[in-house]
């Protein structure tokens, strides 16, 4: 009877050590592929740019070699003071507003939709 119970006692130990040995093999292989993944990412990256490089070599990236700024986009931010619409509330900037003389005092609209609904409504 003792030996039985000595058996089931190492089989349960055996089967404690087995499992935790697949698991730490298997955080182990985690790891691995996550660092092989990471390395993986890298050399596409550098291959991309190397071939973007290729296709338009007189274009500088942003944030790279000379430290010039890139000019602003076409579509971005004009700058200046910016005006608040009395039709929805957008703040829009001065200098593009689709402006309305009103009593001697201009208003300033994000569009020409807004700038009409307030017409209708005056």
């Amino acid at each position: 009877m003792a030996a039985l119970r000595m058996f089931r006692c190492a089989a349960s130990l055996f089967t404690a050590i087995i499992f935790w040995e697949l698991m730490f093999r298997t955080f182990f292989y985690l790891l691995v592929t996550i660092f092989l993944l990471t390395i993986v990412r890298s050399v596409v990256g550098m291959i991309m740019r190397g071939f973007s490089d290729l296709v338009s070599p007189g274009q500088q990236r942003a944030g790279t070699g000379s430290g010039q700024q890139p000019p602003p986009a076409a579509g971005g931010s004009a700058g200046g003071e910016l005006k608040r619409d009395p039709v929805c509330g957008t703040y829009v900037p001065a200098s593009t507003a689709f402006q309305k003389t009103v009593g001697g005092q201009v208003l300033h609209f994000c569009s020409v939709d807004c700038r009409d609904r307030y017409k209708a409504s005056a």
